[in-house]
């Protein structure tokens, strides 16, 4: 599974799927989709942090759109496609050597 869209310090997964757990004891077909998601922007800011650029290669889609939150708290797309992301990422840990990101939520539908 790839992440589509990220977040610049928070990362954000929008997937849409539908469905109701059918009984307690299953999982639906959405919660697998957000377990998944979760699994998935765990592991990119646990490579995020490492500074690992090849590693973040393999979570996210060619065609990946970096967004970040404006002033007035909506998005803009900064980058899309992963070759002006590593580009753009290469560049920022170079300047941010120290840097580091955690989710503390994450929300997947």
């Amino acid at each position: 599974m790839r992440v589509r869209a990220l977040l610049v310090g928070l990362l954000m997964v929008t997937l849409l799927a539908g469905g109701q757990a059918q009984s307690a004891g299953k999982q639906s077909a959405a919660e697998r989709v957000e377990g998944e998601s979760a699994t998935v922007v765990r592991e990119f800011l646990k490579v995020f942090n490492k500074q690992d650029i090849a590693k973040m290669s393999a979570l996210v889609a060619s065609d990946v759109l970096w967004l970040s939150m404006t002033k007035n708290g909506t998005f803009k797309a900064d980058l899309q496609g992963w070759p002006a992301l590593a580009k753009w990422l290469k560049n920022y840990f170079a300047a941010t050597k120290n840097v580091r990101s955690e989710a503390s939520q994450l929300n997947a539908n």
